[in-house]
């Protein structure tokens, strides 16, 4: 029977290094030829869980051996370590050693000194994640790095996904899960292919044993602008789904209505009795409104406004929101406590809002394949407005954001509404299209002596106006004129502004208008009587070319669009010798268009290009790339004007 690894056969291993993990010294030269570009490889990757019936629930235990190997003689950056872990675990039977090469043996070093520290994530003003810090001694070239300990995992729900892959090589990597026949799992596998990984079943007495073996993983790439590891990781998510007590069958996250049930009892009786002061508020704040909708958009704005974000987690604190009374005397909460007032706050002006459990870019998972809590990492609340029946979902962590739209990192997810005991509503997020998160900038140029002045208009809406809202929202006066002559900067690094104004900057509902003037110089390119003029200034996505051998997908924040158009008034006494051709590039998802016409004694390019994808998957990188092709093909073109001849010259 295959179960998990006892403290003593832990020993063993350690003691006997060489039979037991079947690598020596002399192997550490071939394996350097087999990983020239890796400073350290996984020898093993070892997790072997077994989950049994102990006082009538399920108890998780996973004993973990991890063997790297060292083939950097360069070996400063290889002794730090850790084991990071949450309230819910227990770490015991921690052994660590280096393993340092003798010729055809190894002389085993142990760590003597571990320190547990806090664990202090950005955001989070207090969570109980911590670990546990070590160094190996004496790590040198061909130096092997092996850790063992046991996990316990006090709440079943919690069961983690193991992934194949790390940040180095992986020579093998091993996934065990032995549980007693009374407890049925389940388990969703992502990012595998099956040629590459083993999996096998044993039934052994009272307990059911399955093994997943990959061979030669290779080490997950950091690649710019890639989602999070779980969307091309390989991986497996395993879940207890139900367990049996003397015949008696209880259901644990068998379904989406298991996790909701769950759920929905940390949540049942929050709120019950909201104090007067906040009564008071949402009276003054709705007394002249007779609009429901105008109601939900005064309340999601004020929370918006009013409240700081600061994240405490502490154990199932991190799943039950705050009262909404002491969120709103503190000014302050996460994304749960915000929503925790915004569905209070509705309630008390007549709007029926609700809470809604969701998960963020970062997950892949849908409910239905991972009924679990690792299906979500994000808190909201939802209101159905009478007059299109449909949700709007409020994210008051998402300062600016309009209340058309949602946070930009929730669109396209599965949403898990909140209606009560054993009534829920799946519902996906939509992703809003490229049209409603528009920039366009309109410029009118004319050219004095060696000057190119300009005078620009810009309208800019939904994510393209929250982004840079944000930027400006504390800025001063200097810091705000530093980021606009950057953001608005054309043509070369000469590029100032010397006037810029702003309307609906804090108006959520209504596009950014900007009106400015600036002032580019040695930007034009003279030949005699021929000046050279690129209408090109701002060439967005020229450098946006992904390697030939990029694997990983390209995340967007969100869909856009730009539109530009420059107008140049032609000089007194010149004509125009070469106009650009109109060039276009058009697929399912993306492309661009640019068109030149001449209109009496001004040339007028526009410029179009849009991005409907929020995530560029593998597949399309050829289209993506021929169209970066073109877009700076087209961005090389140059207008030719020249100076009339008159009679006398």
């Amino acid at each position: 029977m295959n179960q998990a690894i006892s403290p003593t056969i832990l020993l063993l291993v350690l003691l006997f290094p060489l039979s037991c993990l079947g690598q020596s010294p002399l192997q550490t030269e071939r394996l350097k030829k087999a990983y020239p570009e890796s400073g350290e490889i996984y020898l093993l990757k070892s997790h072997e869980t077994r989950i049994d019936l102990i006082d009538g629930k399920p108890q998780i235990y996973t004993d973990l051996t991890h063997d790297q190997l060292v083939l950097d003689k360069n070996t400063g950056s290889y002794n730090s370590s850790g084991i990071q872990f949450s309230g819910f675990q227990k770490i015991e039977n921690i052994h660590a050693s280096t393993l340092v090469p003798k010729l055809l043996h190894y002389k085993r070093i142990p760590v003597q000194k571990f320190v547990t520290k806090d664990v202090l994530a950005t955001g989070v003003f207090h969570d109980d994640t911590k670990i546990i810090e070590f160094q190996y001694p004496a790590v040198c070239y061909g130096a092997r790095k092996v850790l063992s300990y046991r996990s316990h995992l006090s709440e079943p729900r919690f069961m983690g996904p193991f992934h194949f892959s790390a940040h180095i090589p992986t020579k093998k990597a091993v996934l065990t899960i032995t549980h007693h026949k009374d407890i049925e799992i389940g388990w969703k596998a992502f990012g595998m292919d099956e040629k590459k990984a083993d999996y096998s079943v044993e039934v052994e007495g009272d307990y059911w044993t399955h093994r997943w073996v990959m061979h030669d993983v290779p080490k997950l790439e950091s690649e710019s602008s890639a989602p999070n590891v779980r969307y091309f990781s390989p991986h497996v998510v395993p879940y207890i789904k139900s367990y049996k007590v003397n015949g008696q069958k209880t259901t644990l996250l068998a379904n989406v209505s298991d996790l909701h049930k769950w759920y929905y009892g940390m949540v049942k009786d929050i709120n019950q009795s909201p104090n007067q002061q906040l009564k008071n508020l949402v009276d003054s704040l709705t007394q002249d409104i007779s609009d429901t909708e105008a109601k939900a958009k005064k309340i999601y704005y004020w929370v918006q406004d009013n409240i700081k974000y600061v994240a405490v987690e502490d154990g199932l604190a991190g799943f039950i929101p705050r009262q909404a009374s002491a969120v709103c005397d503190k000014r302050y909460g996460d994304c749960k406590d915000m929503a925790s007032l915004i569905t209070t706050m509705f309630s008390l002006a007549g709007l029926q809002a609700h809470l809604v459990w969701i998960g963020t870019d970062n997950i892949p998972y849908s409910y239905s394949e991972v009924p679990t809590p690792l299906a979500d990492d994000h808190m909201i609340a939802a209101y159905k407005s009478p007059i299109d029946n449909q949700y709007h979902f409020l994210d008051a962590t998402g300062k600016n954001t309009p209340y058309s739209h949602p946070t930009a990192f929730i669109q396209g997810k599965e949403a898990m509404i909140n209606l009560g005991q054993g009534r829920f509503e799946i519902v996906r997020v939509p992703e809003m299209e490229s049209q409603s998160n528009l920039f366009q900038d309109s410029v009118y140029l004319n050219i004095d002596g060696d000057l190119l002045q300009g005078n620009g208009n810009s309208q800019i809406m939904g994510y393209q106006k929250s982004n840079l809202t944000n930027r400006l929202y504390a800025a001063d006066s200097l810091q705000k004129l530093r980021y606009l002559n950057g953001f608005f900067a054309k043509g070369n690094n000469t590029f100032a502004i010397r006037d810029i104004n702003a309307e609906n900057l804090l108006n959520r509902d209504s596009p950014l208008q900007m009106e400015y003037s600036f002032e580019i110089a040695d930007y034009m390119q003279s030949n005699g009587d021929e000046i050279y003029l690129n209408l090109h200034l701002d060439k967005i996505y020229r450098k946006e070319h992904l390697e030939k051998n990029r694997k990983q997908p390209v995340k967007n924040r969100f869909k856009s669009q730009f539109h530009y158009t420059v107008a140049l008034e032609i000089p007194n006494n010149y004509s125009v010798t070469y106009l650009p051709q109109n060039q276009e590039f058009s697929s399912s998802h993306f492309g661009f268009s640019i068109t030149y016409e001449q209109v009496e004694n001004v040339i007028v390019m526009h410029y179009k290009f849009q991005n409907n994808l929020l995530l560029l998957e593998p597949y399309q990188f050829q289209a993506w790339n021929e169209m970066i092709d073109e877009l700076n093909q087209a961005y090389g073109e140059t207008l030719i004007i020249k100076k009339k001849r008159t009679g006398t010259e």
